[in-house]
């Protein structure tokens, strides 16, 4: 799992950068696996905010993205968020 870090914090710093302003962003559950020149990372986290736009965000999501290394870089190939009902 040499690559796993490199994976993890890609994918978080791009959910953060692509949020309006957050008052919290708090990660609960981190998974990352690589195969070979493959690799799924999936994040559960809680956020406080409000979107780009100006939306609001607050509540508990899950995020999972698949990697693909490229000549030794690590590019996102898909991803996919999907808000957590309240009680979870």
């Amino acid at each position: 799992m040499f690559y796993s870090r490199s994976l993890q914090s890609g994918m978080l710093e791009s959910t953060k950068k692509n949020s309006g302003p957050l008052d919290s962003f708090d990660i609960e559950a981190i998974n990352a696996n690589v195969a070979g020149d493959s690799g799924v990372v999936v994040v559960t986290y809680a956020a406080k905010g409000k979107a780009a736009d100006g939306t609001g965000i607050s509540g508990k999501y899950r995020i999972s993205g698949n990697f693909v290394r490229d000549h030794g870089k690590w590019m996102l190939m898909s991803a996919h968020a999907t808000r957590l009902p309240d009680d979870q």
